[in-house]
């Protein structure tokens, strides 16, 4: 009966250590998606600023006279197009983080409304066992008690590395897409080099546009792993963690392979930053699945030790 009664208490600990992250992630998750949708709705005005200038500078007919005179209403027009075409790239980047935004909100307040009785479950589960408790040695109290902490130390820490672990393996998927779909983009841009025709620039393209969209969801995803990276208690690991080795400037690395993505040294160079990325998560999930095996472990051997004491006592 002790045992089954301890398995269980030790789901709920896990669960109560889970909802505690859930919770920590969700004010940290409301508080950023308020601030985008700020700079998002910003983001709008002046994108409309920009539409509305292209139009004006199309519309006005005196205007038109007076450019035409001037000779430079062409330039006058592809300016304005391309700050719009800036600017409207800008906007839809951004707009895509704000709607993963949210449904990271509405996944994080799911997975919490599944844990909502959990404390209660866990305080019905102690109150059980304390009367079992009472039977034995009291003694022995004080070091159950330490005993225990010391397990919610340890499952505390587990579910943190097991939240980071899950960011990871979702960036390492993405990574995955992103190269297939950016060595298909090679493959068709070596073709279309050597004449392949409209078809095989068309195709090349639309690779190169699966490659931007899966490299939108890597950003994003990369923001994510640094935050649940953040939350991993680092001094439990022997050698560290290497946090700062996924701060890509995603955002930058887009200005400056999507302005001319047809040139193929800039396919092949987004390749190797990418096969580079892959490599390293692949690194830190290896780290991360060892250290919570071991963490695991611990919190295992110390669940027997505390059946032990309270059964030979």
């Amino acid at each position: 009966m002790l045992k089954d009664l301890n398995e269980k208490i030790k789901e709920c600990r896990e669960n109560m250590a889970l909802k505690e992250t859930l919770e920590k992630r969700n004010l940290s998750l409301e508080n950023e998606l308020d601030n985008k949708e700020k700079e998002l709705l910003e983001l709008e005005k002046s994108l409309n600023k920009e539409l509305n200038d292209v139009q004006k500078l199309k519309s006005l007919s005196f205007s038109n006279l007076i450019s035409n005179i001037l000779r430079n209403k062409d330039e006058k027009l592809e300016k304005e197009e391309r700050e719009y075409l800036e600017a409207k790239l800008k906007y839809d980047n951004f707009k895509f983080k704000v709607e993963k935004l949210r449904y990271d909100v509405e996944e994080n307040n799911n997975r919490l409304g599944q844990l909502i009785n959990i404390e209660g479950k866990y305080k019905d589960l102690i109150s059980e066992k304390r009367e079992l408790v009472k039977k034995f040695n009291l003694n022995i109290r004080d070091e159950i008690i330490e005993i225990e902490n010391e397990i919610k130390d340890l499952l505390s820490n587990k579910t943190e590395i097991s939240e980071a672990l899950r960011e990871a393996n979702n960036c390492l998927m993405i990574s995955e897409e992103t190269l297939k779909s950016l060595r298909s983009a090679k493959n068709w841009g070596i073709y279309d080099i050597v004449g392949g025709g409209m078809i095989s620039s068309a195709i090349k393209h639309n690779r190169i546009d699966d490659a931007k969209t899966y490299m939108e969801r890597l950003s994003y995803s990369v923001d994510r792993l640094n935050k649940e990276l953040g939350d991993v208690d680092t001094s439990i690991f022997n050698e560290g963690l290497n946090i700062s080795g996924f701060s890509y400037t995603f955002d930058i690395f887009f200005d400056n392979i999507f302005s001319d993505f047809s040139v193929q040294g800039e396919i092949n160079d987004s390749l190797y930053k990418i096969e580079d990325f892959r490599n390293k998560v692949l690194n830190l999930i290896r780290k991360l699945e060892e250290k919570e095996n071991s963490v695991g472990l611990k919190a295992n051997l110390l669940n027997d030790k505390l059946e032990r004491l309270i059964e030979e006592n």
